[in-house]
């Protein structure tokens, strides 16, 4: 059997029934580590910075160093600061998009094009030790890096989903997020391709699941760093947000009737969370700017 297909053993949480697929609300990954526990959080508009559309369904880059983000509009790029709401037009063609990644990063980023039809480009972690790539079929392949080898690359393991994949992957220190055609989200471990758990997201999921890295605005003296992931399913109405090592949601946005959609991936920018919003009028279109926030009501 292959290692994608195991939920075995007693690094994993136990569940009722024989579906291997079915939500499963664990309250550990691995017996060696912290019990994952995150409050409900709310994502709180903090500003909406109106662009010129209409919107490319292009790519968002995030430059880390000065918390800007760089999104092609009507009449060339736009380059935003989100915590200050600061916005230039610089004219171009637009911004080049990296082979095979539809203009996003993820993870460790997307690495080339595949030769291969029916696969994606490949993601590789940031220390470039190993590399993934998910088929049309289903298939979720994994390599790393082999210097003794006569080829750069070698098997690590390979899984499968019961369906393709809709986007690329996202790659998470040891672990590997897929989203399924099947509208499911499928987390794996990623150096032997163990299933960690799946959520259902009841729609098709057409970007990349991204990361965000900050605090958690937990009431402590202390607040610990953490990840969460975050997806903006098909509609492009919903941003959700999964605590990574349990699956469970945390927080939910949705845009109201008339507020028109998301055209892409929500993005991390520093402790923020943005996400390009084209109206239903097309010369209307707008940088949406979030926070992360406990819950209180």
């Amino acid at each position: 059997m292959a290692a994608g297909l195991l939920c075995g053993g007693s690094a994993l949480a136990q569940y009722g029934g024989d579906d291997p697929f079915r939500n499963v609300d664990f309250q550990t990954r691995d017996a060696g580590r912290e019990t994952a526990w995150i409050p409900p959080l709310v994502l709180r508009t903090e500003r909406e910075i109106p662009l010129p559309g209409p919107l490319p369904a292009g790519p968002l880059v995030v430059d880390d160093e000065f918390d800007e983000v760089r999104l092609g509009v009507a009449g060339g790029v736009a380059v935003i600061h989100p915590a200050s709401g600061l916005l230039r037009i610089e004219g171009g063609a637009g911004i080049p998009e990296a082979p095979g990644t539809n203009g996003y990063e993820t993870g460790g980023g997307a690495e080339e094009t595949s030769i291969d039809p029916g696969a994606s480009a490949w993601v590789s972690t940031p220390d470039g030790k190993r590399r993934f790539r998910t088929w049309d079929n289903g298939r979720v392949e994994a390599q790393r890096a082999c210097r003794s080898c006569r080829r750069t690359w070698r098997r690590s393991w390979r899984g499968r989903i019961p369906a393709g994949a809709g986007a690329l992957p996202l790659v998470r220190n040891d672990d590997l997020f897929v989203g399924g055609l099947d509208n499911q989200l499928y987390a794996f471990r990623t150096r032997n391709g163990h299933r960690l758990w799946s959520v259902d997201l009841s729609e098709r999921l057409p970007f990349p699941p991204t990361l965000w890295r900050g605090t958690i605005p937990v009431p402590a003296p202390a607040e610990p760093a953490t990840d969460l992931v975050l997806l903006v399913p098909d509609g492009g109405r919903t941003i959700l947000v999964f605590e990574p090592r349990t699956g469970r949601r945390i927080a939910r946005y949705r845009l109201g009737e008339g507020e028109g959609r998301l055209i892409g991936p929500a993005r991390a920018v520093g402790s923020r969370i943005v996400a390009p919003r084209q109206l239903y009028s097309e010369d209307q279109a707008s940088l949406l700017v979030f926070t992360l926030d406990l819950q209180t009501d």
